[in-house]
C-alpha cells in the first residue's frame, strides 16, 4: 500500500460492517439480545476505545 493510500484508509475496517466503508447507522426502536448476559455485554462495549454507541 503507498503511503497516501494508507492514511487514508487507517482506522476504517470495512470488513466488520459487510463491507462499507463508513459504520452505517442503524434505524431501529427496538434491540434484541438472545439473553440478559448478552444485552450487559452489549452494554459494555460502549466503554471500549473506539466504540461508537448511542443512547
Amino acid at each position: 500500500m503507498k503511503p497516501s493510500t494508507t492514511l487514508v484508509s487507517a482506522g476504517r475496517n470495512p470488513r466488520r460492517h459487510a463491507g462499507a466503508v463508513n459504520v452505517p447507522a442503524f434505524r431501529a426502536s427496538t434491540i434484541t439480545a438472545p439473553d440478559l448476559a448478552a444485552w450487559e455485554a452489549s452494554r459494555q462495549r460502549r466503554f471500549e476505545k473506539d466504540a461508537v454507541v448511542y443512547g
